[in-house]
């Protein structure tokens, strides 16, 4: 198991949703679209902590004026910036030389679901995507051997499995603590987890679909020991 030191500094966020000038009277609609969920209505603020992130994050901003085009381009640049959708009703012409852009959603409810939609599969995508063009098939391959070789030695770890779970569901509740929804799925899976249903668990869209990918995806290898 990893050590106290490690698990406190790992990050679980598989996305983090930013809301730049937002009503909060909506903020739990998104919590149970995505754990970490940052509202700032100071351009400044929101820069200091995505430059604060690490740039293996990847976050959504929703912006409510589709006709600030000096704002856009600001937050087009972090890398961090996977995606950002405009909540308006007005569409401009310009949003098109922005790529990161994904829509202009005029209704709520259908922006959660543009939202899901577009990230739900995105996620399980567990090699790197920003390998050049240059990046040889040599260096892919080893990519993916080395893969096969952690989950082969993974497989093989001797360890407390009871001990091991339990950390993991305490850590698992700290992260979640204020997501229902997560929390009620992760008392779930103390309940009723067991090495039979493994593979239904990851399938199920939850707490754990969402660390595992991540943990893949940034090659973490104590969030794979969790």
């Amino acid at each position: 198991m990893a050590n106290a030191s490690v698990i406190d500094e790992i990050n679980l966020k598989d996305y983090i949703l930013i809301w730049l000038d937002i009503l909060s009277n909506i903020q739990q609609s998104f919590r149970t679209l995505v754990n970490h969920f940052k509202i700032f209505e100071d351009i400044n603020q929101c820069e200091k902590y995505i430059q604060s992130l690490s740039i293996d994050d990847r976050i959504i901003i929703v912006v409510n004026d589709c006709n600030n085009q000096e704002l856009i381009n600001h937050i087009h640049q972090f890398r961090q910036v996977y995606s950002i959708y405009i909540y308006s009703k007005t569409n401009q012409q310009w949003i098109k030389q922005f790529p990161k852009i994904k829509g202009i959603v005029p209704e709520l409810n259908e922006l959660l679901a543009r939202i899901h939609k577009d990230h739900e599969t995105s996620s399980i995508n567990i090699f790197q995507t920003n390998i050049s063009d240059e990046f040889s098939t040599t260096g892919l391959n080893g990519q993916f051997l080395y893969f096969q070789l952690l989950i082969y030695v993974l497989l093989r770890l001797k360890s407390n499995l009871q001990d091991n779970k339990n950390e993991f569901i305490s850590f698992c509740e700290n992260e979640y603590k204020d997501n229902i929804d997560e929390l009620r799925i992760i008392d779930e899976f103390k309940q009723n987890y067991s090495s039979k249903k493994a593979i239904w668990w990851y399938t199920r869209e939850s707490f754990l679909y969402k660390i595992l990918n991540k943990a893949l995806r940034i090659q973490n290898i104590d969030l794979l020991f969790l």
